[in-house]
């Protein structure tokens, strides 16, 4: 609930409807930025010397990133959803 993720962040209910108008635009912009800054440090990865090489190391940080809790959690909320 709204009131939930206000409670957890320590703000009201009203500052967050003023800056996202449902839970559903709260979700996409959590997912929105989880991805992006997923997406720099997997760019950050191919510092390899072979193409081989930097195509081991994306992979390497992709999973890294997104086999953690956070990233999880938001895929079982979305296929529950």
């Amino acid at each position: 609930t709204f009131e939930g993720v206000a409670e957890k962040a320590r703000a009201g209910k009203a500052t967050l409807y003023a800056r996202y108008r449902n839970k559903e635009a709260l979700y996409e912009a959590v997912v929105r930025r989880r991805v992006a800054q997923s997406m720099d440090r997997i760019a950050s990865a191919s510092s390899g010397e072979t193409s081989k090489e930097n195509l081991r190391l994306v992979g390497l940080r992709l999973a890294e990133e997104i086999l953690v809790p956070d990233v999880i959690a938001l895929m079982r909320l979305t296929i529950s959803e």
